[in-house]
């Protein structure tokens, strides 16, 4: 995960005359077009020294791309090696032939390219929106499109999705500045437009510590953590962000805390989904949360949605009739998983037919010495087999509060020690109540592995959403996963 570069210059115009919008009444000389490139120009020179991997997002004061010096900015820019993509927020008004043959003549990257185009109702058609958009499609540039939340705008923003493929994803903003809230109605039409639009109506507390390097550039070389930090024009980065919110993309693109985002990986600031061939989900504490018995009818759907990008499978410590009773309502979209901590994986094929490995564990205890474990740390024990074959044993605690100081610790160390007299090998799954045993090389991770062999899965295009650092040997399998907190 590279570097999230912004750059705003001097540009304060717009060929748009939308009335809200001071850009629109503004012209800009020759002269103060000059300074603008050349500041542009200064930028570039700078990103040439960057170091790490970087992307860099263009978000002007006005509409840049109807000025060719941008596109060929950006053709110079997407030549750097370690510039990964190169983007622009735009109102999508320019000359999609016109500009993109500028961008290939000072040999651009097309493959680098993103842009972040908005639909403006007031001063473009439906039609010629949606032509421009397969101009883009055509000559396989990589885009987002959307526009504001205006209760008002709402049946051209239906038109709008439905003219679309679902292929290219249509963001809803919320409006700022409209006098009361939206009505349930209303939020739920811009969710089924916009699957990610309860995430503009969050309150996210301003936290640098949950922020990912990133920096905001202005054109007289001045340097923010986002473009709210240098909206209020606060202290230069190191000195604290200022900010009381996250209040919009662009600032909360850069949050780390916000599982959503791993779908907009590795650069969130160009608002470009990417879904993964294949996700595999932690339950407790993650999907579902601590101490709930099931999924929530929201994190039912918004699964039920995912489904149709990316197949499911669950990666749980749970086995696999508990899992499912937790998580019945998406029964029907998952394709399989890992259980009981890797002792049973899982496969449902699209031709409904099961694949199944159990990977079998001795029992390390006796029933005499079960009972003695069961007084001396006030637990129970249960035992998880199919057809006959031992999977997994499970230790539980009968405290409310958990295990004691060292208690787990020591546990362990006595199993150990049984398991050695037996030449038994095992896995231990120590959580806050529980202390699972599995057969060696019974884990999430070598489950996930397993499933990712057999269904032709490469690491490249798998993720991975867990919330312990027991998880964290599957997320490191993949270069998009997600650590929730």
């Amino acid at each position: 995960m590279g570097k999230q570069i912004f750059y705003r210059g001097y540009l304060t115009s717009c060929n748009y005359t939308c009335g809200y919008c001071p850009f629109s009444k503004r012209k800009m000389t020759e002269r103060q077009k000059e300074r603008d490139k050349e500041a542009l120009w200064k930028f570039i020179a700078q990103m040439e020294q960057e170091n790490t991997k970087h992307a860099v997002q263009i978000v002007p004061y006005g509409e840049a791309l109807v000025h060719e010096y941008y596109w060929h900015a950006m053709a110079k820019l997407s030549q750097i090696t370690l510039l990964e993509y190169i983007g622009c927020q735009t109102n999508f008004s320019f000359p999609v032939e016109k500009m993109l043959g500028v961008y290939e003549k000072y040999q651009g990257k097309k493959e680098k390219l993103r842009l972040w185009c908005t639909f403006h109702p007031s001063m473009t058609t439906i039609e010629r929106f949606v032509e421009q958009c397969q101009k883009l499609e055509l000559a396989g540039i990589a885009f987002s499109v959307g526009m504001v939340g205006n209760p008002k705008e709402i049946p051209k923003l239906l038109e709008l999705r439905k003219q679309l493929p679902d292929s290219i994803y249509v963001w809803v903003n919320k409006m700022d500045g409209r006098k009361g809230n939206y009505t349930a109605e209303e939020i739920e039409i811009f969710q089924k437009i916009d699957p990610y639009f309860s995430l503009q109506m969050e309150h996210r507390k301003a936290d640098l510590q949950k922020c990912r390097k990133s920096v905001f550039c202005e054109a007289d070389g001045s340097q923010y953590f986002c473009n709210l930090h240098a909206a209020s024009k606060g202290k230069a980065v190191g000195n604290g962000c200022g900010k009381r919110e996250c209040n919009c993309y662009l600032a909360y693109s850069n949050r780390t805390d916000i599982e959503e985002l791993l779908f907009f990986q590795p650069y969130p600031a160009f608002r470009i989904p990417v879904y993964p061939k294949a996700i595999f989900l932690d339950v407790d504490g993650t999907i579902v949360p601590e101490g709930e018995r099931e999924l929530s009818d929201a994190m039912a759907e918004r699964l039920c949605w995912l489904s149709k990008k990316s197949r499911l499978f669950l990666a749980t410590e749970l086995p696999f009739g508990e899992a499912m009773r937790k998580c019945r309502k998406i029964k029907n979209y998952l394709s399989g998983g890992v259980f009981a901590g890797g002792g049973h994986i899982r496969i449902q094929a699209e031709n409904k037919k099961t694949w199944e490995q159990i990977i079998p564990l001795t029992k390390i205890l006796s029933l005499e010495q079960q009972k003695i474990l069961e007084r001396k740390y006030q637990l129970k024990v249960r035992m998880y087999d199919k057809e006959k074959l031992i999977y997994r044993q499970t230790l539980i605690t009968r405290r409310k509060e958990g295990w004691k100081a060292g208690e787990l610790k020591q546990l362990q160390i006595e199993l150990k020690r049984l398991a050695e007299e037996q030449e038994v090998s095992y896995t231990f799954h120590p959580e806050k109540r529980h202390l699972g045993i599995t057969g060696i090389n019974a884990d999430k991770k070598s489950g996930v592995l397993t499933i990712c062999q057999r269904e032709g899965i490469a690491l490249e295009e798998g993720a991975a959403v867990g919330n312990s650092k027991e998880d964290m040997p599957m997320l490191l399998l993949f270069p998009q996963s997600y650590l929730k907190e």
